[in-house]
């Protein structure tokens, strides 16, 4: 495998991961002092969203700009992103909660632009795509390449035919 760049994502996520463990093994959850400075500590950065919501992130992390292109992904059924967030209408529209969330089940979705766009499944070991709305047609060939990678992976890992 080699060294691992200071800039390689695993090393990232693997540094994030370990600033959180680190803050959760040390925090009190009924003291926000101790979160505090336990960021304080990491020396995370603060950010606030739209709506003043505070987000961390690590020092060294590098930051894409506001007009950066999202990649287009195939989620799996109860990806953290879809059940993780307090107002899921950052990822998912309400007029689609009820087609993706469905009595505990919550279905694999497309990801556009950071949002739900549709549904996906396996049939006959081919991916199968559902936008909920037409797609722009970079969009729908995004989605496309991504099916096939998706098909390609399966055959190799032996779970199509």
């Amino acid at each position: 495998n080699g060294p691992v760049s200071r800039h390689d994502p695993r090393l990232l996520i693997r540094e994030r991961q370990e600033a959180i463990h680190r803050i959760h093994a040390a925090a009190d959850p009924r003291s926000r002092r101790v979160v505090e400075r336990g960021i304080a500590q990491l020396g995370l950065r603060r950010f606030r969203d739209e709506h003043s919501r505070e987000h961390f992130d690590l020092p060294r992390a590098p930051l894409p700009g506001g007009d950066a292109p999202t990649p287009v992904r195939l989620l799996p059924r109860f990806d953290n992103l879809v059940l993780s967030h307090d107002d899921r209408r950052r990822v998912l529209a309400d007029e689609h909660r009820t087609v993706v969330i469905q009595g505990g089940e919550v279905r694999a979705t497309i990801l556009v632009d950071g949002f739900v766009a549709g549904l996906w499944s396996v049939e006959d070991g081919r991916v199968r795509v559902a936008p909920f709305a037409p797609l722009p047609r970079t969009a729908l060939r995004d989605v496309e390449d991504e099916a096939r990678r998706l098909e390609a992976f399966l055959r190799a890992a032996g779970k199509a035919p």
